[in-house]
């Protein structure tokens, strides 16, 4: 059953995890990435306080899943046909960006869905040899996956989704002075998509829609008269 309470993933490698983020399974809102470096913590993402607000503009888009297409897409009253890598589909596409525009997919796409947040043994994108492998690590992970049925928003195939979030340790002892870079970690995405017909073709292209602040708490704080 899908849960709406955020996952939290760290990297334990210090007493302080150098590394932290809070995914929303809701739209897969990255709601925070924290970095603690030189004695400070940092968080490098834009958004709401509100985790509700992630659904309503400003915010809409803002760090969550986008598809299943990425981008625009005109609205003519008829299909419109996407060609890539000797492939073509049709698309019948929603308006939601204007009376003409289909955006990221339409009104009622990945951003607005409730992920369910499930176990590695119920992966059916991931190979039980890669799935052997987060195991093996110390790395923190997450894997979330939904379904979206034939014709929504106009495409084409019952289509299985599941996304990857996987913090990766450092491969270098972070630096002690404060004015040297240093790594502090990785996050890898990654992105599996599947029909569940074998006679259908659809067009896929998804992405994170980030919102990074990568001078977040680096500026001297203003002095109050």
């Amino acid at each position: 059953m899908a849960s709406s309470a955020p996952v939290v993933l760290a990297l334990n490698n210090t007493i302080t995890p150098a590394v932290a983020l809070e995914i929303l399974p809701h739209g897969l809102a990255v709601n925070r990435i924290y970095l603690n470096a030189d004695g400070e913590t940092h968080d490098i993402v834009e958004g709401p306080l509100d985790t509700g607000l992630h659904q309503t503009p400003p915010y809409k888009y803002v760090n969550t899943i986008v598809g299943r297409y990425v981008n625009r897409i005109p609205v003519t009253g008829k299909p419109h046909v996407i060609e890539k890598n000797g492939y073509s589909a049709s698309v019948n596409p929603v308006h939601n960006e204007s009376e003409k525009v289909s955006l990221h997919g339409g009104p009622n796409a990945l951003d607005t869905v409730l992920f369910d947040t499930i176990d590695a043994t119920k992966s059916m994108l991931f190979s039980a040899a890669e799935l052997a492998d987060l195991k093996k690590t110390d790395y923190s992970n997450a894997l979330f996956a939904t379904t979206m049925a034939d014709g929504s928003n106009g495409f084409p195939g019952t289509l299985r989704v599941e996304v990857l979030f996987v913090l990766v340790e450092p491969t270098t002892t972070p630096a002690v002075e404060p004015s040297k870079y240093a790594e502090l970690g990785s996050l890898v995405v990654v992105y599996r998509a599947r029909l569940a017909e074998t006679n259908q073709i659809t067009p896929i292209n998804l992405t994170q829609h980030w919102g990074f602040n990568l001078e977040a708490s680096t500026r001297p704080t203003p002095h109050l008269n």
